[in-house]
């Protein structure tokens, strides 16, 4: 389809700045841009505050968004999948995650998960300080890894859902 007719299939990171660009932005559906980066846009305040749990957090421009969130927002803090043996035999390397946040300059915020039967998470959930209590407000989940394929080369969802009853029970 696209790839084949702009590009020749040419590897996104042998393409130009500007291909590059264009690529990642059809590719990526509305998922990144206006998707998650709307949302840790919206998270950018002084009385905002995000707690984010990821399975794979690769991606070091998202990464680097997550600083801006930190640098500007009331608080931050990260759970990240890092369970010894997880993905081998997929060729995925849990701890690369703490490499991407170290990175960023995010393990300040960044708390390793290591014990869990299920460690898919893929959610963050966005508080707002109301009458000096912080009051989860929404949350922001989906099938999305945060990783360049996970983002671009997937057919994944994001849903962001203004809930401040469903926020709470993520937060929990």
């Amino acid at each position: 389809g696209y790839a084949a007719k702009q590009f020749g299939n040419t590897p996104i990171n042998q393409l130009s700045a500007a291909d590059q660009k264009l690529t990642l932005a059809y590719l990526s559906r509305e998922l990144y841009t206006e998707g998650l980066l709307g949302f840790l846009n919206d998270a950018k305040s002084n009385t905002r505050s995000l707690y984010c749990a990821f399975y794979e957090l690769h991606h070091l421009p998202f990464a680097k968004e997550l600083k801006d969130v930190k640098a500007k927002a009331k608080n931050l803090e990260i759970v990240y999948s890092a369970q010894p043996g997880q993905n081998k035999d997929h060729g995925h390397d849990p701890l690369k995650g703490k490499g991407t946040l170290k990175d960023a300059g995010l393990l300040s915020v960044s708390h390793p998960r290591t014990k869990a039967n299920q460690p898919h998470n893929k959610f963050m959930v966005m508080c707002e300080m109301q009458g000096g209590t912080e009051v989860p407000i929404e949350v922001w989940t989906g099938s999305t890894n945060i990783t360049l394929s996970g983002i671009y080369g997937q057919s994944n969802t994001g849903h962001r859902i203004r809930d401040e009853q469903l926020a709470a029970k993520y937060k929990e």
